[in-house]
């Protein structure tokens, strides 16, 4: 029997490493075509064709082992900007190939292609202390001795420190790296570029419409929202009314986590943080929703406002091991 076992076992590893090696072909394929893998992650996450697990190990095999990228791995400061102000500065600098891992405690990793929106909006901000790794290599050779300089002004962006010289990375001989995938030139032949036509007027005919992380149903977070606490202090009965509500609304939109945070920090556990008199009246705790359709958000928000009151002895009213139904 173990015999047995042992050799399903050894099948399966054999079939997810070929599937694996099949995976790093083809992204070495577009790669060499000069696009950006966090384009190609991006859209290969869209239509299912890899899975988060499988990032960390594409990114290690193909741009540090095969393409030599440098890179620099650090801890986001207390200062970390707003990603709208980290795109707006950098989107320009294309004499480097950039590819950002960054690691969010709920989405796990994302791999942001820094000029390109769409993957910073799929974050919605960046939290203090998390790990941030940014990859990148020069497009020009010449320029190789300058990616140590280069990471090292982009973590200082990322911490809120803006270079004086936001253009020194940028120049117009060199055409940045596609967001998209290259479409396949038409032949050479007149059969072949017949073929091509009639593909092209199909194409004209079906209406286009752009792919957002929404319509593929992809986990995202919402911004962050604040509730002031209008009790005297925020105690053991408001962390009670809050562990309730959150309860609630997690049962109620299964596969949504609320997360919480207090002064900048990332609260992993109310009764930790919220003792005796640490928060107190006219202070604000934030929250927001990570998750695939979120909903519910204003509701949250109300229930969550009423359990930093006085009135929070509502919401502590239930029977043991039951769950409130708010939602």
């Amino acid at each position: 029997m173990s015999g047995e076992i042992l050799s399903i076992k050894t099948v399966k590893d054999y079939i997810s490493l070929e599937n694996h090696l099949k995976v790093l072909s083809e992204i070495q394929v577009q790669l060499d075509e000069g696009q950006n893998l966090a384009d190609i992650i991006w859209t290969m996450e869209l239509d299912g064709s890899i899975s988060k697990g499988l990032i960390p190990a594409v990114v290690h095999t193909l741009l540090i082992e095969k393409m030599q990228y440098s890179c620099l791995s650090f801890n986001l400061s207390a200062r970390a900007s707003n990603w709208n102000e980290i795109h707006n500065s950098v989107k320009t600098w294309n004499q480097f190939d950039t590819v950002i891992a960054y690691y969010h405690p709920q989405l796990d990793v994302s791999l942001i292609n820094p000029s390109n929106k769409d993957h910073w909006s799929r974050i919605e901000s960046l939290a203090p202390y998390e790990l941030m790794v940014v990859f990148t290599k020069a497009l020009n050779p010449s320029q190789q001795e300058k990616e140590v300089e280069f990471l090292a002004d982009f973590k200082a962006i990322s911490n809120g420190n803006y270079a004086e010289n936001e253009k020194q990375y940028q120049s117009t001989e060199i055409e940045p790296p596609k967001h998209q995938p290259r479409v396949s030139e038409p032949g050479e032949g007149e059969e072949k570029a017949e073929a091509a036509e009639e593909v092209s007027v199909e194409k004209a005919e079906e209406p286009q419409t752009e792919i957002s992380p929404s319509d593929t149903k992809k986990r995202r977070i919402t911004p962050k929202y604040g509730v002031q606490v209008t009790n005297e202090l925020f105690h053991n009965g408001n962390v009670e009314a809050w562990r309730n509500i959150i309860e609630s609304y997690e049962k109620k939109h299964f596969g949504s986590t609320i997360l919480l945070y207090h002064n900048d920090q990332r609260i992993k556990h109310i009764s930790a943080l919220f003792k005796w008199g640490k928060v107190k009246v006219g202070d604000s705790i934030y929250f927001s929703i990570v998750g695939e359709d979120i909903k519910d958000v204003a509701k949250l928000k109300k229930y969550l406002y009423q359990g930093a009151s006085p009135s929070y002895i509502y919401f502590i009213k239930k029977d043991v091991n039951v769950t409130l139904r708010l939602f």
